[in-house]
């Protein structure tokens, strides 16, 4: 009998011919050793699975056949084949030692469309990947120059709107008055009709409960995103990384670490007026990065003071407060009685 004869251009992954023809009933009694050349982890697979294998790699990473391929000799080793294969070795690894050779982890499974891994659940538009700068300024001119674009730090603002948060209802967030009063010494206190965060200086309270650890730090950065001096005195090693865009607004992104290197600080200062657009926070743990950010704009002059009248705080991707100022008030002193936390 004439076999039919199909022929295919391997646009992904040709293991040895650009095209190749086979027979239409050899196939199914062919494995991808006996038509392609240098095959290693697939053998013993159909050699019609290995076109469909190539393309679902492609899709699940996001890359082309000549980001691993050599194309002037698919079968050739590369770098980057290297690495596929060792992957498919430990995807294998995986589902058989636990999920009883069920494929339930794949490629897509770590990747999700990507050529790395994310192993940090960034929320949707923040990122540590940045545009590199050439003659970058330093992190201190751009320190000094969101100093000068505020104005001289008062003892205390007193900021009143409305706070949008997560309901209990995904479909309907609530929305509550509020009033958030910062000291410069890192004092704070949020109060809506259900809540009340306030820290005296040296532990947090969120209504009779005493924060701590991962809850503490958070709204501990949330009360000290200030105008003081020493606004970013906690970060070592600071310089610039690169530049991007908040809003349609170009800034110069400042990355720093703390004393014990658990996290990292990135600070975005918008070319123009030197504000700061952006706060954020990755801290590590043995899993991984836990991520935190904070939005700032609308800035509005107070009292010869600049004030973020929009402060938008992403605590996870599923979870942010944004709180729309429609007045502020500043003070050259201190009630301390705002600040009391109880026994």
């Amino acid at each position: 009998m004439r076999n039919r004869v199909v022929s295919a251009f391997l646009l992904l992954g040709g293991l040895g011919v650009v095209g190749f023809s086979v027979a239409q009933d050899a196939p199914q009694t062919k494995n991808c050793e006996d038509v392609f050349k240098n095959i290693q982890v697939f053998k013993g697979v159909p050699a019609t699975d290995l076109l469909p294998m190539m393309e679902f790699m492609s899709a699940s990473l996001g890359m082309k056949c000549s980001d691993c391929h050599d194309t002037k000799d698919y079968s050739a080793d590369t770098r980057a084949k290297g690495t596929a294969r060792r992957m498919v070795e430990m995807q294998r690894d995986i589902n058989k030692n636990f999920f009883r050779n069920r494929n339930q982890v794949t490629c897509m499974s770590c990747h999700n469309g990507s050529e790395r891994p994310r192993n940090i659940p960034f929320p949707e538009g923040i990122s540590l990947r940045h545009e590199r700068v050439t003659n970058p300024p330093k992190a201190a001119d751009l320190f000094a120059k969101y100093g000068a674009a505020t104005g001289k730090a008062p003892t205390m603002l007193v900021r009143k709107g409305k706070l949008t948060s997560p309901g209990t209802d995904p479909n309907k967030p609530d929305v509550e008055e509020v009033e958030f009063d910062q000291a410069s010494d890192g004092r704070f206190k949020i109060v809506t009709p259900s809540a009340t965060i306030v820290s005296d200086g040296t532990k947090v309270m969120f209504n009779t409960s005493t924060l701590w650890g991962e809850a503490k730090e958070t709204y501990t950065r949330v009360g000290k995103m200030w105008l003081g001096d020493d606004t970013f005195a906690d970060l070592k090693g600071t310089g610039v990384v690169g530049s991007d865009e908040i809003g349609g607004k170009p800034v110069t992104v400042v990355r720093g670490v703390s004393d014990d290197m658990s996290t990292i600080t990135e600070l975005s200062f918008d070319n123009k007026t030197g504000f700061l657009r952006r706060f954020v926070n990755v801290r590590n743990t043995p899993l991984g990065g836990v991520v935190k950010a904070i939005d700032f704009d609308d800035y509005k002059r107070v009292s010869g003071v600049h004030v973020p009248m929009k402060v938008e705080i992403t605590f996870s991707p599923r979870t942010k407060w944004l709180m729309q100022f429609k007045s502020a008030k500043v003070s050259d002193t201190v009630d301390d009685s705002v600040f009391k936390t109880g026994s």
